[in-house]
């Protein structure tokens, strides 16, 4: 059954192993957003979420340290993604400079609530696959965060000062 604010999965009778499955329903409410399906799992009216929920340790965990618990399975690099067929993106040093404009430490804490590591240059998936990655060539052509050396590349490249800083629409971000 289905419903605007909830689906029903019912045991199927004639399911193929005798007295399984053990459960006779499962009941999975549908959200528009974030909040609600987090105070719905805060609440304890729900068993697992699969929401971002922001400081997680205070607003779930908290509430039943016994029982309430998290895991983020490292499956997904977190990424931007570029046109670099149009100016002035398709310009090296301009995608240079935004590798060197991310502090990729300060995204990880003030965009993920630390949860993740800070990305890398490779798209390697850490920590899971960390010994995939070759650390020298990492340190050499890992683009550390350097405000200095993004703003010299932009100004190498000749880019017109048109080109936006400040804050986009997003939480606790800004380019500079």
């Amino acid at each position: 059954a289905c419903t605007g604010q909830n689906i029903t999965y019912k045991r199927n009778a004639n399911y193929w192993q005798k007295g399984l499955p053990y459960v006779d329903e499962v009941h999975y409410p549908a959200f528009l957003d974030n909040d609600p399906a987090n105070a719905f799992l805060a609440a304890g009216n729900a068993q697992w979420g699969g929401q971002f929920i922001p400081n997680i340790d205070t607003y779930y965990v908290a509430k039943d340290p016994k029982n309430n618990h998290y895991w983020f399975p490292p499956i997904n690099n977190i990424n931007i993604w570029f046109n670099t067929t149009m100016a002035p993106l398709d310009n090296k040093a301009v995608r240079q400079a935004f590798a060197y404009g991310i502090d990729r430490a300060a995204v990880s804490q003030k965009g993920e609530f630390g949860y993740e590591p800070p990305g890398n240059q490779t798209g390697v998936l850490s920590p899971t696959f960390d010994s995939w990655i070759d650390k020298g060539q990492a340190d050499k052509y890992g683009y550390k965060f350097d405000v200095n050396k993004a703003q010299s590349l932009l100004q190498g490249a000749a880019t017109s000062p048109a080109i936006p800083t400040g804050s986009p629409r997003c939480r606790s971000c800004r380019t500079t």
